[in-house]
């Protein structure tokens, strides 16, 4: 990842994996810092194949709004 990221010109790097049991799934985000491979924020979302872009739609809000707040906080410091 910190040559993915440095290759582009990243400072950070979005990474994650998807885990499937029967209809559950969770999703892991985590956002690091592609120099010092530096975790600077995660979480985790749990959802059901009932509510998939519901589900899709939720993670991309609140993943959006953590990485743009945890962004702005390591560049002011």
């Amino acid at each position: 990842m910190r040559r993915a990221g440095i290759d582009v010109g990243a400072t950070y790097v979005v990474e994650g994996s998807v885990r499937r049991i029967g209809s559950r799934r969770r999703i892991v985000v985590r956002l690091v810092n592609a120099e010092t491979r530096t975790l600077l924020w995660c979480d985790r979302f749990d959802g059901t194949l009932a509510a998939r872009f519901a589900f899709h739609d939720t993670v991309a809000n609140q993943v959006a709004s953590a990485i743009c707040q945890t962004v702005r906080n390591a560049e002011m410091t």
